[in-house]
């Protein structure tokens, strides 16, 4: 059974906290796997982990950081989506590529419900340095008419994934939400309505500082990992989920190393 999210349209930062957020509140225990759908407001460009803001600085939008990694994607008029899972999922679980199969599988069944003629990619070719990452197709990402059309990215710590992606084509955001709502019931997967739990949404403003980047060059991440991030969560436990932006932000700074 998943929980099926949308939340609509958020700030960049702050939407790159929330999953990083589900992510770590499904680590610690408790809570079902999750989908998620959102989008973007203000534009933006979302860079992967480990990819350097100086390559694309200069294209007119502010950044974020990914939890996950993969290439920069422009967030303009795309409809953005993750899946929290474990590899043990049935539906998603697996190694990195089979995760990515699987994810593509229930979404280019969704996109041609749409009547959009959509294949899912055999094996990379293009894009070669392009810090885009539309500019380039992944073995498993989608195309229509040779263009990418979705591409996703993943971070796995132990047995927990996070797999975000983003849906690129001129179709309203609820028709595709919708499509993909109708796979999952033809396909016998399980899923419940849901919003953010409290918890979710206080880690959410917690962290979202930390996906911000000043456009300037050789700026690092400070995107917590492994004990750091765990004791984190542990602070964040026993704050009230309704503490205000202002109390968020003083924790933030007591206790960020």
């Amino acid at each position: 059974m998943f929980r099926f999210i949308i939340t609509g349209a958020e700030e960049g930062a702050f939407n790159m906290a929330v999953d990083y957020a589900i992510f770590e509140k499904f680590r610690a225990g408790g809570l079902p796997p999750t989908i998620r759908f959102f989008w973007f407001i203000p534009p933006c460009v979302s860079i992967g982990r480990l990819q350097s803001p100086d390559t694309v600085y200069n294209m007119g939008y502010y950044l974020v950081k990914r939890p996950t990694g993969g290439r920069a994607v422009v967030h303009k008029d795309d409809l953005s989506y993750s899946i929290i899972c474990k590899k043990d999922n049935p539906v998603f679980g697996g190694d990195v590529f089979k995760t990515y199969m699987k994810s593509s599988s229930l979404l280019v069944e969704a996109v041609r419900l749409l009547g959009i003629d959509a294949e899912i990619v055999k094996a990379r070719s293009g894009g070669g340095r392009s810090p885009l990452c539309f500019q380039s197709k992944s073995k498993y990402e989608i195309v229509s008419n040779g263009k990418k059309i979705i591409g996703s990215a993943q971070k796995r710590e132990r047995e927990f994934i996070l797999l975000q992606g983003s849906i690129s084509f001129d179709v309203a955001k609820e028709k595709i939400i919708e499509k993909y709502k109708s796979v999952l019931h033809n396909k016998g997967i399980e899923y419940t309505i849901d919003t953010l739990t409290e918890q979710e949404s206080a880690l959410a403003r917690l962290y979202t500082p930390m996906f911000r980047i000043d456009n300037v060059k050789n700026q690092k991440s400070n995107l917590p990992t492994g004990r750091q991030a765990t004791g984190r969560l542990e602070l964040i436990r026993g704050v009230n989920p309704c503490l205000p932006q202002a109390g968020v932000r003083i924790l933030y700074k007591r206790f960020t190393p």
